[in-house]
């Protein structure tokens, strides 16, 4: 498979639990998952 274009995932879940994965169909980097990083809801771990 080929992930071409946006991937968000939204899990039922908790807004803490919340996480975005957006894929850019350029360069296939998360940009949705820094900009989580940066507001430190991601929990790197």
């Amino acid at each position: 498979m080929g992930e071409v274009g946006w991937v968000l995932k939204f899990p039922s879940t908790s807004p803490k639990d919340l996480r975005v994965t957006v894929y850019d169909p350029l360069g296939g980097v998360p940009v949705a998952e820094l900009e989580v990083v940066k507001e430190g809801k991601l929990r790197h771990g």
